[in-house]
């Protein structure tokens, strides 16, 4: 692509004696300019639009469905057991199974749907043009039949399955912001569910992430408060009576729900990565009281 200037130049007379043309070849800034709008709109991996341009494109489905007096559905796609992947293959086999499956979401797509890559192990969808429940649960259904076909990463057999939750214009929200969380938290709830399945968005959900939210914001605080104890239960020999050991059970002493058992919180502390900590404290303290116990 070109883009040039021609200047008149004239005698002492005003006479028009030539003309100069000055032209500059403005492909490659063309190029490059095309290259900083991808880069800013796609995830490089998949090269799948990316959450700030998938918000544009929702913004631009819901204003269609309003004047059309339609609905849209927002699909959440969270891969289940991502980690494991990445934590046993490393990370380069992780993002050649992010690709293929990326690949296949595209094939399940229809024309007419947006799909991005919303971040990490999370995919998300714009559903345009649906009507009742049952047409987007076939078209769920079909995103499912294409995610668990197996995938070969680097000699390994991988049986992809998804958690995936959805929402529903003007259901379920009205913005794009309210339309992606209440998705996200239906996700949440197929994932609660076993994973490998689909949820269809409730205000109880909403309540329950709440909830949820209010419950890790509590057991942060108990970790940085000094509210875990330690239970000792005596381990003792069968055959003589004799004391064998400790075992160190621990506890949560709320300041106004009491003393809670671990089977209440210790998976909530695994589910928000806070068991290390947990367990980290358990050991310090059990350490600091055999010392005690042997002073």
């Amino acid at each position: 692509m070109d883009s040039g200037s021609v200047t008149a130049i004239a005698d002492h007379t005003g006479k028009i004696q030539n003309y100069v043309s000055v032209f500059s070849d403005i492909s490659k800034a063309k190029q490059a300019e095309e290259k900083l709008y991808f880069l800013a709109n796609h995830d490089p991996l998949t090269g799948l639009p990316n959450r700030m341009r998938f918000s544009e494109q929702l913004a631009g489905a819901i204003d269609r469905a309003r004047r059309s007096e339609t609905r849209v559905a927002v699909v959440f796609i969270d891969l289940d057991r991502f980690k494991l992947v990445n934590d046993t293959l490393g990370h380069a086999s992780g993002d050649a199974y992010l690709r293929a499956i990326s690949d296949r979401l595209m094939q399940a797509s229809r024309k007419q749907d947006t799909l991005a890559r919303w971040g990490g192990d999370e995919f998300v969808m714009v559903l345009e043009n649906v009507f009742v429940h049952p047409s987007i649960s076939n078209i769920i259904n079909r995103l499912q039949r294409f995610i668990g076909e197996p995938v070969f990463v680097d000699s390994h057999k991988l049986i992809p399955t998804a958690s995936i939750g959805i929402s529903i214009f003007p259901a379920d929200g009205s913005s794009p912001v309210d339309l992606i969380k209440a998705a996200d938290a239906a996700m949440y709830r197929a994932k609660d569910q076993g994973r490998n399945r689909f949820a269809f968005y409730t205000e109880v959900m909403s309540r329950e992430i709440r909830e949820k939210f209010n419950a890790a914001a509590e057991l942060r605080r108990a970790l940085q408060d000094g509210e875990l104890r330690l239970h000792y239960q005596p381990q003792v020999s069968a055959t003589d009576g004799r004391l064998m050991g400790v075992e160190a059970l621990v506890r949560w002493q709320h300041p106004t729900r009491g003393l809670i058992p671990p089977l209440q919180f210790i998976p909530m502390a695994e589910e928000l990565g806070l068991i290390e900590d947990v367990g980290r404290w358990v050991l310090d303290a059990a350490c600091a009281q055999l010392k005690r116990w042997q002073a």
